[in-house]
Formats: C-alpha cells, structure tokens, sequence
C-alpha cells in the first residue's frame, strides 16, 4: 500500500517502501527481491484556483 499523496489537491505521488525485516535474512540468505521503493500517480480532486489567485494578488501588492 501507498503512503500519502505528495499533494493536498490536483496531480501528485504516493511512495512506498518495504525492508526486509521479518524475518531477516540470515546465514547468506538472499534479501526480499524486487524494488525497496516504489511510487504511483495519485488524483485528487482539482485545486480551487480562485484561492490561489486571490493569495498571488495579495502578494503581487506587498511585494510589487
């Protein structure tokens, strides 16, 4: 399973990890096969824009 979405809206990355840990490989046993991490696209729902743009205007007045 997928940890959580790297965004809070729009496109984003879910990233996971595995070790091996239980049991743990021993007396020259092999490790877990295959990648320790891995990552899928995440969708959630669209950014609210209109925020987004009163907060840049906001900026534009007290930075110029």
């Amino acid at each position: 399973m997928h940890g959580t979405c790297s965004v809070t809206c729009g496109l984003g990355v879910a990233f996971s990890s595995r070790t091996c840990s239980n049991p743990l490989p021993q007396y020259g046993g092999k490790t877990c096969e295959g990648a320790a991490t891995s990552f899928e696209k995440c969708t959630l729902p669209e950014c609210d824009i209109g925020m987004f743009r009163v907060l840049l205007d906001r900026m534009k007045t007290c930075f110029g």
